[in-house]
């Protein structure tokens, strides 16, 4: 067993326990070492990346001095968001609050590095000037400890060079490459029709490529606006709002090798209006974009739109449409979006305010005064969706600015709820891919008045794979001003079914193996996996099914069979997993032919049972079990 994976078995045990009661934990503040003290401090810019139960915070903080020389500070928790390493500055290189520094933004690489970008005038000309350069800075050791002067991104034009300006930056990883594209305005001059730059790292941020301009010769485009970009492999997707046209529309840059070059695209379907930002979302194959549109062939105003690709960004469908209502409600609009792709599932959620509008006209209250959150959910790669569901259905029209994420196992979005001026912080989950919410739950201690970052300007909610919490940034002023604080949901291995048989006889990890199933509650053939966790690393197995619950101990084998009767075997060669280094596999089951004898559907109101079977040495060549798991389909 990994001395990462045994010394968090408690914590994953405790977080197991508490996982049904999905109560938020209590909000505590981030930037403990100085107070924002000036009334004017304005958040300018967080960001949130986890790895395992690892979470990294940065942000740009005044730090009690003046507004107009913040610095850029890390804060790391390696206990799954519970305790905060000590704010340490990362925009190095020059003294403390000499020069302003906005827009922090952090990811963390397969190998474990920690990247961080951020926008910087600490070029003594840049310092009386509205010019910015966008600088990296990057820890090899878990933020310990950071590079000693921060370097800049933006070789060609950083330093003294001061007629143009850097703005919104993004930034994602894939493996251990980092890409980065950003906005300036190096061409027309400062303040002026901004191009769009790219560079990458092919070695977790130790070296960079040369930046070029992606909206040059051969993709010739007056201005863009709201970069992102996302990345699978060495397909890398750069995406960008340009007026080309006479309106804002979407445009595409695609690269299948690593970001060496690039094919540009106009993908957006319908250019009768105007685009508000941009949003992009990666998992393998399957990359959505989403917006805001002020289509001229709706009667409403912003609606949500989003667009999905099933090979990498090569090519995309057709043009979707999220917030149904809004487009049928004149004067309504959607004023936030936030988008989220996990497997074969999608994830959108947006504020509205088309139900107030619908009840009082535009003459009463609309806007973020009158707006509720919803979610718009595919779970077939975007080739069907549910929209408008309301998430706080019994709330008198008061939340807004929802952001979403997603585990195998359950769905997270953080929102803003109550008056404007006076707002707090509520989570609401799903446990069965989006099919069904609980009721919105409030975070204790956020409050008096929650401000939640821009989702066009970065990550600041994320949830871990492996310990399953979802933990948000946001901004709140317990005084006269903002500070950062973190709150979070501490979620489960899986909600669908009931576990029993356990737990199960410790292996050679010295855990306990258990399974877990995410996917839907419903009969019919919807999906439905099947997980199992916490086994020696890099062995086989597979998993068993049956109606009838049993125990006994097979010859040779170290642990109990949980079934009886007639039981099934997933042993197909497909089928088989591998714990990999994660100790874990799963499979994507057919819920409408199990393979007992004949193979038989989960009809509804049926129970079934499940579990794992798989290979170990402790010491010596054996079997174990994880415990079993009993599942019952509506």
């Amino acid at each position: 067993m990994s001395s990462v994976r045994a010394s968090l078995l408690p914590l994953i045990l405790s977080l197991a326990s508490l996982a049904q009661a999905q109560t938020p934990r209590p909000a505590q503040r981030v930037n403990t070492t100085g107070d924002n003290s000036a009334s004017d401090n304005r958040s300018d810019g967080a960001g949130l990346a986890v790895q395992g139960a690892r979470f990294v915070a940065v942000w740009c903080d005044q730090f009690a001095t003046a507004a107009a020389t913040q610095d850029a500070f890390v804060s790391v928790s390696d206990d799954d968001g519970i305790t905060w390493s000590l704010p340490a500055r990362i925009d190095t290189g020059d003294a403390p609050n000499q020069s302003d520094t906005e827009e922090a933004k952090v990811v963390i690489t397969d190998d474990g590095t920690i990247v961080a970008i951020f926008e910087d005038k600490k070029d003594a000309a840049q310092q009386g000037s509205n010019n910015e350069d966008l600088f990296y800075n990057r820890s090899t050791d878990g933020g310990v400890t950071w590079l000693a002067a921060a370097l800049p991104l933006n070789t060609p034009t950083a330093g003294a060079h001061v007629t143009s300006d850097i703005d919104r930056a993004s930034i994602t990883t894939s493996g251990n490459r980092v890409f980065v594209v950003w906005e300036e305005d190096s061409q027309a001059g400062l303040g002026l029709a901004e191009e769009l730059w790219f560079t990458a790292s092919g070695d977790s941020g130790a070296t960079w490529s040369a930046p070029f301009i992606l909206t040059t010769t051969a993709a010739p485009l007056p201005d863009v606006d709201d970069p992102k970009v996302i990345a699978s492999g060495l397909n890398v997707v750069v995406t960008a709002i340009s007026d080309a046209g006479g309106a804002d529309d979407v445009y595409v840059w695609h690269s299948t090798d690593g970001g060496q070059s690039f094919a540009m695209q106009l993908v957006e379907t319908d250019t009768a209006g105007d685009v508000n930002g941009t949003l992009a979302s990666a998992d393998g194959d399957l990359m959505v974009l989403a917006w805001l549109d002020n289509s001229n062939f709706f009667p409403g105003g912003y609606a949500a739109h989003a667009l999905v690709s099933l090979d990498a960004g090569l090519t995309w469908g057709s043009e979707i449409s999220l917030s149904v209502r809004v487009e049928a409600t004149q004067f309504s609009n959607a004023i936030w979006l936030g988008i989220e792709t996990q497997g074969d599932n999608v994830y959108a959620v947006y504020a509205d305010d088309s139900e107030a509008v619908q009840a009082t006209g535009p003459s009463g209250p609309t806007g973020q005064a009158a707006s509720k959150v919803y979610a718009a959910v595919s779970n077939d790669a975007g080739a069907t969706w549910s929209v408008d569901v309301p998430l706080d259905p019994a709330d008198a029209r008061r939340n807004n600015r929802p952001s979403v994420v997603a585990t195998d196992f359950q769905v997270f979005v953080h929102m803003e709820t109550g008056v404007n001026g006076g707002n707090g912080l509520a989570y609401v989950v799903s446990n069965d891919l989006g099919q069904t919410w609980l009721a919105p739950s409030i975070v204790v201690g956020a409050g008096p008045d929650v401000d939640s970052e821009d989702v066009h300007e970065g990550r600041t909610f994320a949830a871990s794979d492996l310990t399953g919490t979802a933990l948000s940034l946001f901004w709140d002023r317990p005084t006269a001003a903002n500070e950062l604080y973190v709150a979070g949901m501490e979620g489960g291995f899986g909600s669908i079914g009931t576990n029993y048989c356990g737990p199960s006889l410790p292996n050679s990890s010295g855990l306990s193996a258990t399974i877990a199933a995410s996917g839907s509650i419903l009969a019919g053939g919807n999906p439905l996996t099947l997980i199992a966790r916490d086994l020696p690393q890099n062995q086989f197995g597979y998993f068993l099914a049956g109606r009838t619950q049993g125990f006994f101990n097979p010859p040779g084998s170290q642990g109990f069979i949980c079934l009886n009767g007639n039981i099934g075997r997933y042993n197909a060669p497909s089928e088989i997993g591998a714990s990999g280094l994660s100790g874990s596999f799963q499979l994507d089951i057919d819920t409408n032919a199990i393979p007992v004898n004949p193979p038989a559907p989960i009809l509804a109101g049926e129970s079934w049972n499940f579990q794992a079977w798989f290979r170990d040495n402790n010491p010596t060549l054996t079997s174990n079990f994880t415990d079993g798991l009993e599942v019952v389909l509506q």
